[in-house]
C-alpha cells in the first residue's frame, strides 16, 4: 500500500493488518460496523477470504461474491466465488465486540503534535470545539475557553431506572446499538444507556474505562475515571469529539490561533506535509454527509484536492486559507493542500 495520511489509522487495525489483503481475522472485519471506510482510505478495495466465508456462512460457499457496506456507505468486496451476482450486506454480520479498538485518544494527541510541528506551531492547535476535562472548560478555536459544567462526576454507580435499556457504545469511527437483556461489560471510551428521550451520556476521562450495565439500567464503573451528562438523546458526535480531541490536552495547547481547526467539527486523524504540500485525513464525526470547512492559519491554500471514489484527485476551490470538503457520514476523506506562508507582516496577530 502506498503512503497516505490515512496510513496512521493502521495501528488501529494492528490485529489484521498483517494479513491485509487477506482475511485470516475475519471476524475482526464483520464485526466492525463502519470498516470499509477506514480500509477504503487506505487504498483497499477487496479482500480475498479463499474459503473463511464458507466457515460462517456456508450457503454462500463458492457461489457468490459478498460486498460489505459500512454504516458511511462505503463498500469493500470479498472475492470467495465466481459464479452469480455480488450480494450486498450492511455490517456488522457478527456482534460488535464490547472491547473498543481504537483510535484512543493519545492517538489523537500524537497527531496534534504532528500537526504542530508540520505547519511550525508553537503549541498543538486546538482543531475543533471541545470541552476539555482537565481543565472543565468548554474551549473554542479563535474564541478562547470559557468554565462550563457540562458533565458531573461519576461515582461508582449510577442507574438509569429502566428495564433492558438502550446502550450506544463506539466502534471505529463508528457506532453500535443493543437492547440489552443480561448484564454485560463494555471496554470503552463512552457509552449511553437509556430509554426514548432519556440517556445517560458517560464519557471515559482515561483512554477506556470498563463498565458493568445490568438489565435494570444499573451502571457500575469497574476501571477507570468517568464523567456524565443527561439528556433526552445519545450524543454520540459531542462524545466522540470530546473524548478524541477534549482528552487529548494535558499540557498547554492553542486556541486563539491554532495553526489548523474546523468550525464545522471535522477530526483530523492523520497528517503528512512534503514542502509546501499537506495531506490531511479528514474524519466526519456525524451520522450524516456535511460539507466540511479545513483553515490553515498563516498559509493562504493555493489549490486543493480531495481523493475520489474512483482513485483520482478532483480539484477543489480554496477561499484564501480555508477550503471546504463534502464528507459522507461518519466517513474519510483524503484531503491535499497547496499551501503558500503568508509574509510576516499578514500572520501578525
Amino acid at each position: 500500500m502506498n503512503y497516505n495520511p490515512c496510513n496512521s489509522l493502521l495501528t488501529v487495525l494492528s490485529d489484521i493488518t498483517e494479513s491485509l489483503p487477506y482475511c485470516r481475522v475475519l471476524s475482526t472485519i464483520l464485526s466492525e460496523p463502519n470498516i470499509p471506510s477506514v480500509l477504503k482510505a487506505l487504498g483497499i478495495k477487496e479482500i480475498e477470504c479463499s474459503d473463511k466465508l464458507s466457515q460462517i456462512m456456508p450457503p454462500l460457499s463458492m457461489t457468490r461474491s459478498l460486498v460489505l457496506r459500512g454504516l458511511s456507505g462505503d463498500e469493500i468486496t470479498l472475492r470467495q466465488g465466481s459464479q452469480g451476482g455480488a450480494l450486498i450486506a450492511d455490517l456488522p454480520l457478527l456482534h460488535p465486540p464490547r472491547i473498543y479498538r481504537g483510535p484512543l485518544y493519545s492517538y489523537m494527541r500524537g497527531i496534534l503534535s504532528k500537526l504542530a510541528n508540520e505547519l511550525g506551531a508553537e503549541k498543538p492547535p486546538l482543531v475543533a470545539d471541545a470541552f476539555i476535562p482537565g481543565i472543565k472548560r468548554l474551549c473554542r478555536p479563535k474564541l478562547g475557553c470559557m468554565p462550563r459544567r457540562q458533565y458531573n462526576y461519576l461515582d461508582e454507580r449510577i442507574s438509569i431506572e429502566t428495564l433492558y435499556p438502550r446502550i450506544v457504545w463506539p466502534t471505529i469511527l463508528g457506532w453500535a446499538r443493543v437492547r440489552l437483556r443480561s448484564q454485560e461489560e463494555f471496554l470503552s471510551p463512552f457509552i449511553c444507556v437509556g430509554r426514548r428521550d432519556h440517556y445517560l451520556n458517560v464519557l471515559c476521562v482515561e483512554e477506556r474505562c470498563r463498565f458493568s450495565i445490568s438489565q435494570e439500567g444499573v451502571i457500575r464503573v469497574i476501571e477507570g475515571d468517568a464523567i456524565y451528562s443527561q439528556g433526552t438523546r445519545c450524543n454520540k458526535t459531542k462524545l466522540y469529539i470530546d473524548y478524541l480531541i477534549g482528552n487529548s490536552y494535558s499540557e498547554e495547547f492553542e486556541v486563539k490561533r491554532p495553526a489548523l481547526w474546523s468550525p464545522t467539527l471535522a477530526i483530523p486523524l492523520g497528517a503528512s506535509k512534503t514542502g509546501n504540500m499537506l495531506e490531511l485525513c479528514i474524519w466526519n464525526p456525524y451520522t450524516f454527509p456535511k460539507l466540511h470547512e479545513v483553515v490553515i492559519e498563516d498559509y493562504r491554500i493555493q489549490n486543493a484536492y480531495v481523493h475520489s471514489s474512483i482513485d483520482e484527485w478532483e480539484q477543489l476551490e480554496p477561499n484564501y486559507n480555508r477550503v471546504n470538503v463534502g464528507i459522507p457520514g461518519l466517513g474519510l476523506a483524503r484531503l491535499r493542500l497547496v499551501l503558500r506562508k503568508l509574509p510576516p507582516l499578514l500572520r501578525k496577530r
